[in-house]
């Protein structure tokens, strides 16, 4: 493999943990969002209840 080969495959390799790492992101904040939706839900059902 020479150097350009090389320097290709590390870029690619780069590129796909950046992207991993952004997909992480994303999965925590529909996790945040999906709790910060039932609080507001569990806040909303109380308030129609009272």
């Amino acid at each position: 493999m020479n150097e350009l080969e090389k320097k290709a495959l590390n870029e690619v390799l780069r590129t796909v943990r950046l992207i991993n790492e952004k997909v992480a992101e994303i999965g925590e904040l529909q996790s945040q969002q999906e709790l910060a939706i039932s609080y507001l839900r569990g806040i909303i059902d109380g308030s129609v209840s009272d």
